[in-house]
C-alpha cells in the first residue's frame, strides 16, 4: 500500500505487514508499505497495488466486447536507446495486425506503441514554461544591472572632484578602480542578500500557486546550493556591472575637474552614450518580456472563452467502479445504475443524475474502427472513432444541442434495436453533407446499430483540443463496470457530495467514490499551469518595466542636471519653457525609440518559443506587440516628461550661478 494510506487509514501501524485486508470482497495479504518519496509516473497516484496475475476475467459474454487499456513501464537494456526500442514495438504491432481478425482488425489497424521515456512524461509539459520562466528571471536581473550601472555612471560623475583630488595626492588607477568594485560589490552582496530574504517568503507562494501544475515543487527550498549560485550571482553582477563607472571614472583628467566654475555644457559624448545604451537595453528587454506575457494573457483569455461545447456550471462529477466478483453480469451493473440514479434525482436540489463512460475534457475512452452499411471498406482510409458510453440523459444534461433525429431514450434497452448517436464531426467526417440519420453502422464486433441523432462536438480531450469523431452508446445496450456519475443542480452542486456517497452507501456498503468534484473546478485546472505561466511572466514583465522606467527616468534626471547651466544660458537668450520641454523630451524619445525598435526584433525571435504555451494566438501576433510597444513606448514618454518638466521650470538666474 502507499505510505499515504497507511498513514491516513491504518495510522502508520507496522504491523499491518502480514495481515489480510479485503477488496472487492476477497481477501489480499499486505506485503509492504512504499516509501514516503514514491510516486507513481503520471498523475494519477494509486493507494494500493496488486499484482495483476490476481485478477480474475470478468466473464464476457459471446458477442460481447471486452476492452483491456494497460500501461507498460520498462526499463532499457544497457546500451539501448528509446528509438531502437520504438522500431522493434514498430515489428510487432505489424505482426499483430494480421492476427486480429473482423472487426478487431480494423479496430487496431494502424495503432502503434509509443516508447517515451520516463523523465520525458514527467516534465515534459512543463520543461518548456521552466525555461521561459527561467530566461524572464534572467532579464529582469539584466534590466536590474542595467539600472545600477547608469546609476553608479551618474555617482562616479558627481565623484569627478573626490577622484580627481585622490589621483592628484598619488592613488593610482589601479586603487582607484578597487575601491569604486568594492562599492559596486558591497551593493551587489546586499542585494543578493535581501533577495534571498524575499525568496525565502516568494518558495512557499509558489508552492501554493502552483503545486498542481510543477512536478515536485513541494521540495523546493533554499539550501546551501541556492545560497552558493546567489552569492555567485552577485558577485559577478557586480563585479561585471560595477566596471562601467570604474572605466568612467578612472579616465577621468584631474585638472579638467579641478577647474572652479568651469562650463560644463554637456555630459561629454562617451557617458552620454553609455548611459544611453544602457537606457535602450533595459526598454529592449522589458519589451521582450511584455511581449511574452501579453502573448500568454490573450492565449490564457481566449482559451477561458473557449466553448467547450456543453453547460458546465452546476455540475458535480463522481467516478464510481463496480467490482467483477459481485457485478460480473451485465444486467447487475445496469440494475445498480439505474436503481442509483433513480435515488439521486430524488434529492432536493437536482434537476437531473445521468452516468457517463468518460465525462467531457477528460479524454478519450477508446477509439474503434466501424463500417457504414452500403459503403465498402477503404485499405487507404481507416473509418474510426471515439466510443462513449451515456445515460439515456445525459446528453440533454450537460447542455449539449441535439442538431437532427434523437437522443437516447429509456425505451432504447438491451432487448431493443441497436442504436447510436453521433457528433457533428463525426457525421461531417464520414456522411460529407448527407444526413446520417436512419443509416447503420457496425462498430468492430458488436454488430449493425442504427445512427438515430446527431449532437454538438464535445471538447472531450480538453479545452485545447479539437473534436474528433465520437460516436455514443446508449448504457442500456452497452455498459461498463467503471463510469462517471453526473448531477445537475439547481444550488451549488458541491453541497450533494455528501448526499451523493450515503446514496451509493446505502446501495452497497463496500463501494467507494472517488474524483468527486464540480465540472467548474475541473475547467479551472485545466487552465491552472497557464494561469500560473501568464501569472509568473506578467509580474516578471511588470517589473522589467518599472525597472526601466525607473531607468529611464534616472538618466534623464542626470542628464537635465549636468545640462542646467547649458538650459540656463539658453532660457537667457530666449528660449521658451515648451522649447527646453522639447529638447530634453527629444532625447528621451529617441533612447525609448531605439530600446523599443531593438526589443521589438528581440520578441520576433524570442517568443516562436512560447508556441506551443500558446492557444489559437501566433507567436508573432500583431495586435499584441502593437499593444505592448505603445504601453512600453508610454511608460518612457512619462518617464521622460517628468525630468523635462523639471528642467522647463528652471529659473535662470539660478542655473547661470549653478556651479
Amino acid at each position: 500500500m502507499s505510505h499515504k494510506l497507511w498513514q491516513s487509514r491504518f495510522g502508520a501501524n507496522a504491523s499491518i505487514v502480514g495481515k489480510a485486508i479485503t477488496l472487492d470482497g476477497k481477501p489480499y495479504t499486505v506485503l509492504g508499505v512504499m516509501p514516503a518519496g514514491f510516486e507513481y509516473p503520471g498523475s494519477f497516484q494509486p493507494a494500493l497495488y496488486v499484482p495483476y496475475s490476481l485478477r480474475e476475467s470478468s466473464g464476457v459474454a459471446p458477442g460481447e466486447t471486452h476492452w483491456v487499456v494497460m500501461n507498460v513501464i520498462a526499463r532499457l537494456r544497457p546500451g539501448a536507446t528509446i528509438e531502437r526500442a520504438e522500431s522493434n514495438l514498430a515489428f510487432i504491432n505489424h505482426g499483430l495486425e494480421s492476427s486480429y481478425k473482423g472487426g478487431y482488425a480494423r479496430m487496431m489497424a494502424g495503432a502503434r506503441a509509443q516508447v517515451m521515456s520516463l523523465h520525458t512524461r514527467l516534465v515534459g509539459d512543463v520543461r518548456l514554461a521552466l525555461l521561459v520562466l527561467v530566461g524572464a528571471v534572467a532579464f529582469v536581473l539584466l534590466i536590474a544591472c542595467a539600472n545600477v550601472a547608469s546609476l553608479q555612471l551618474a555617482r562616479a560623475v558627481r565623484r569627478e572632484k573626490e577622484i580627481a583630488i585622490r589621483t592628484t595626492l598619488g592613488a593610482g588607477r589601479g586603487r582607484l578602480a578597487r575601491q569604486l568594485l568594492t562599492e559596486s560589490l558591497l551593493l551587489a552582496a546586499l542585494g543578493g542578500a535581501a533577495g534571498v530574504g524575499l525568496a525565502a517568503w516568494g518558495v512557499s507562494v509558489l508552492r501554493t500557486l502552483g503545486q498542481a501544475n510543477i512536478p515536485h515543487l513541494a521540495e523546493i527550498h533554499i539550501d546551501y546550493r541556492v545560497l552558493l549560485f546567489t552569492a555567485f550571482v552577485s558577485m559577478v553582477t557586480g563585479l561585471v556591472f560595477g566596471l562601467v563607472p570604474v572605466l568612467a571614472a578612472t579616465k577621468t583628467h584631474p585638472g579638467e575637474s579641478l577647474k572652479e566654475g568651469g562650463l560644463r555644457l554637456s555630459v561629454g559624448p562617451g557617458r552620454e552614450r553609455t548611459c544611453g545604451a544602457l537606457v535602450v537595453v533595459q526598454l529592449a528587454l522589458a519589451l521582450v518580456l511584455l511581449a511574452g506575457a501579453g502573448l500568454l494573457i490573450r492565449s490564457f483569455l481566449r482559451l477561458t472563452a473557449t466553448d467547450p461545447g456543453f453547460d458546465p456550471h452546476n455540475l458535480l462529477t463522481a467516478r464510481l467502479g463496480l467490482p467483477d466478483n459481485q457485478y460480473h453480469r451485465p444486467d447487475q451493473q445496469r440494475a445498480f445504475f439505474q436503481n442509483l440514479l433513480a435515488s439521486l434525482r430524488t434529492l432536493r436540489g437536482v434537476s437531473s443524475a445521468e452516468a457517463v463512460a468518460v465525462p467531457p475534457l477528460w479524454g478519450y475512452m477508446m477509439s474503434a474502427g466501424f463500417d457504414i452499411e452500403g459503403v465498402p471498406g477503404r485499405t487507404d482510409m481507416i473509418q474510426g472513432a471515439a466510443i462513449n458510453i451515456v445515460s439515456p440523459g445525459y446528453l440533454h444534461a450537460i447542455g449539449v444541442p441535439l442538431i437532427s433525429g434523437r437522443a437516447f431514450t429509456p425505451l432504447d434497452s438491451a432487448e431493443a434495436p441497436k442504436v447510436v448517436v453521433l457528433n457533428r464531426t463525426c457525421a461531417r467526417t464520414f456522411f460529407l453533407h448527407e444526413d446520417p440519420v436512419g443509416k447503420r453502422i457496425r462498430i468492430s464486433d458488436m454488430g449493425w446499430a442504427t445512427i438515430v441523432g446527431v449532437v454538438g462536438d464535445l471538447r472531450q480531450a480538453g479545452l485545447m483540443s479539437r473534436p474528433k469523431p465520437e460516436i455514443f452508446l446508449p448504457s442500456l445496450q452497452m455498459l461498463s463496470s467503471e463510469m462517471s456519475v453526473v448531477i445537475r443542480s439547481t444550488q451549488d452542486p458541491q453541497r450533494l457530495a455528501g448526499a451523493l456517497r450515503s446514496r451509493v452507501e446505502s446501495l452497497d456498503k463496500s463501494l467507494a467514490i472517488y474524483e468527486v468534484m464540480t465540472m467548474d473546478q475541473f475547467m479551472a485546472e485545466q487552465v491552472a499551469s497557464r494561469k500560473f505561466n501568464m501569472a509568473l511572466l506578467g509580474l516578471f514583465a511588470f517589473l522589467a518595466v518599472a525597472l526601466a522606467g525607473v531607468g529611464i527616468y534616472g538618466v534623464m534626471t542626470y542628464a537635465v542636471t549636468q545640462r542646467t547651466h547649458e538650459i540656463g544660458i539658453r532660457m537667457a537668450l530666449g528660449a521658451e519653457q515648451l522649447d527646453v520641454l522639447r529638447l530634453v523630451l527629444r532625447q528621451g524619445i529617441i533612447l525609448a525609440a531605439f530600446g523599443i525598435c531593438v526589443g521589438f526584433a528581440g520578441a520576433l525571435a524570442l517568443t516562436r518559443f512560447l508556441s506551443s504555451l500558446l492557444y489559437e494566438v501566433p507567436p508573432r501576433d500583431p495586435l499584441t506587440f502593437v499593444i505592448v510597444s505603445a504601453l512600453l513606448g508610454g511608460v518612457a514618454l512619462l518617464a521622460t516628461y517628468l525630468p523635462a518638466r523639471r528642467a522647463a521650470k528652471v529659473d535662470p538666474l539660478v542655473a547661470l550661478r549653478y556651479e
